[in-house]
């Protein structure tokens, strides 16, 4: 793995309850492999930083980019984001990495094998939620984003290179909100309605 390629604005009912238009092509922008954390460790990045906002999002892990199964598993990821930060960065006209890719901004669950084409992927059924403190707080299918899979890998392809092991946090659906001390969260991703993966943890 050399990068994790991030998605930003693929879910429209989220760029609305950002007031961000509406985009026309991927908004794409890469975060360190440095970023990664464990789902578990949350509470401890939280612990750093002032006013975490979480974002649930389909992680997709790439083996060989020009196989014919390149996809070679999926999990769930949080793009952490220090928002106050990031909203003062974005005023000043400067770049805002130090809101996205801090340490642990990242936590990953594993992954569980879905081998697949790009092509054949986007047609999965697959969907993902995030529940805090007893309540769903954003829920998403892949058949809700603005640009499916196979267009992200491409273009990311053609702009920076996609390596092998590479990991595409696929963007977030609405629900997006702070993270608190003695939160308990609770991510699932269902793969036809059946749960393939979930995790919890206090914070």
């Amino acid at each position: 793995m050399s990068k994790i390629i991030c998605v930003g604005r693929n879910y429209r009912e989220h760029a609305k309850e950002l007031n961000n238009p509406i985009p026309e092509n991927p908004i794409l922008f890469i975060k360190p492999t440095s970023c990664i954390s464990r789902f578990e460790d949350i509470g401890s990045t939280l612990s750093r930083y002032e006013e975490i906002s979480y974002e649930l999002e389909l992680v997709i892990q790439i083996d060989e980019i020009n196989s014919d199964n390149a996809i070679s598993g999926i999990g769930l990821g949080l793009d952490l984001t220090r928002r106050k930060l990031q909203s003062h960065l974005k005023s000043k006209g400067h770049p805002w990495e130090r809101s996205k890719s801090f340490r642990g901004a990242c936590p990953l669950t594993n992954f569980v094998d879905c081998k697949s084409s790009v092509s054949d992927f986007d047609h999965l059924n697959i969907q993902f939620t995030l529940t805090i403190n007893n309540e769903v707080r954003q829920a998403g299918h892949i058949n809700q984003m603005l640009f499916p899979v196979s267009q992200i890998i491409e273009d990311s392809h053609q702009e920076f290179g996609v390596d092998a092991g590479d990991i595409f946090m696929t963007g977030t659906p609405s629900g997006v909100g702070l993270l608190h001390k003695g939160d308990h969260l609770i991510v699932t991703l269902l793969k036809d309605e059946n749960i393939i993966i979930k995790k919890e943890t206090i914070i």
